[in-house]
């Protein structure tokens, strides 16, 4: 479940696992067998120490969710969600972590692909594309980070107009 893994030395330390839950998780069955890194060539093998923790960082991350969630949904049970100070200040402070959750979850699978872009059909080193120039690539990056710095200029502003409004006025709106 967690640790850090040494490629080199094909040894984890400070591990903490349990030992047969994927062979569960995945075939309902302890003794199931499940293909490890070690059944496949070196060559092929991703960086193991970054791949492991950003995986770990997003799957904790998702973790806090549900159980920022499952309070939520108790504090609406029993009507107290706007009175909840402390629980309304975790939700805004933690606002930015489902975008740090989605690149971990990115860089886990974008580090963790070479050597192959296509599993045994397409290396990554074959992939690159030489018909299309690096200038039009550069530009195609310049313009989507435009868009997306308006994208979120247009969100600050929205998201601003919201909180000077305040819970109250929304929910009258809203018919709650």
């Amino acid at each position: 479940m967690w640790g850090f893994p040494v490629q080199s030395q094909k040894k984890t330390y400070f591990e903490i696992g349990v030992p047969k839950l994927l062979s569960v998780m995945l075939f309902g069955d302890p003794a199931a067998r499940v293909q490890g890194l070690n059944d496949f060539p070196e060559d092929v093998h991703p960086p193991v120490f970054i791949v492991f923790q950003v995986y770990h960082v997003m799957i904790a991350l998702g973790s806090l969710f549900a159980l920022m969630s499952a309070i939520g949904a108790f504090l609406i049970f029993r009507n107290r969600l706007y009175d909840t100070t402390w629980y309304l200040k975790i939700i805004l402070f933690a606002s930015p972590l489902p975008l740090v959750s989605n690149e971990m979850g990115w860089m886990a699978a974008e580090i963790g692909r070479p050597p192959w872009a296509v599993y045994n059909i397409l290396r990554t080193a074959d992939a690159a594309s030489v018909g299309v120039p690096a200038g039009q690539i550069l530009f195609t990056i310049i313009m989507f980070s435009i868009l997306y710095l308006v994208l979120f200029y247009f969100f600050i502003k929205y998201l601003v107009n919201m909180i000077k409004k305040g819970p109250a006025e929304l929910i009258s709106k809203s018919g709650y």
